[in-house]
């Protein structure tokens, strides 16, 4: 105890809007660890399987990095197909270019 005051077990975030953290990583690129091990348990290459999910993760986290946050949103909205997972309300579709007017 340091002084009476209450001690929290929680931690606080550096930014309001930080993505949460699940053991070393971001949540995006946990997915992208643990995502390749659901297939490796399956064919049976667990150890391949665990060294490329790490080795895509630490990929993930060198291409976010200074790209500030939502970096994966605005790749998702360029480069993937209208609709799905990037679809977003106030935007125009990533293919019209040019407008006339």
């Amino acid at each position: 105890m340091n002084g009476g005051g209450p001690e929290f077990s929680n931690r606080i975030p550096r930014y309001l809007d930080a993505q949460p953290k699940i053991f070393l990583w971001d949540a995006d690129e946990f997915v992208v660890a643990v995502a390749p091990l659901g297939v490796g348990i399956v064919t049976g290459f667990i150890l391949t399987s665990i060294v490329l999910g790490v080795l895509m993760a630490y990929g993930l986290a060198k291409l976010k990095k200074g790209q500030g946050s939502g970096f994966m949103m605005r790749a998702a909205y360029w480069y993937l197909p209208g609709g799905g997972i990037a679809k977003l309300k106030r935007t125009p579709p990533s293919h019209v270019r040019e407008y006339v007017g």
